[in-house]
């Protein structure tokens, strides 16, 4: 076990054994940061976490 006792937990969600979706109200790529912090602060649809992924090349 690693010194913050993550590894299982985080091994098992990468193996796909836990399902995190219920705690991710939305996704946004970098590129729309600013749409994240606008839809979080208003609480938008509900978003009461959001997740930032990679900048995405569109």
């Amino acid at each position: 076990m690693d010194a913050t006792g993550l590894e299982e937990p985080l091994s098992l969600i990468e193996q796909g054994l836990i399902d995190t979706s219920c705690l991710i109200s939305k996704r946004y790529a970098l590129n729309d940061i600013l749409e994240a912090y606008r839809a979080f602060e208003a609480r938008e649809d509900g978003c009461l976490k959001a997740v930032i992924t990679p900048w995405e090349e569109r």
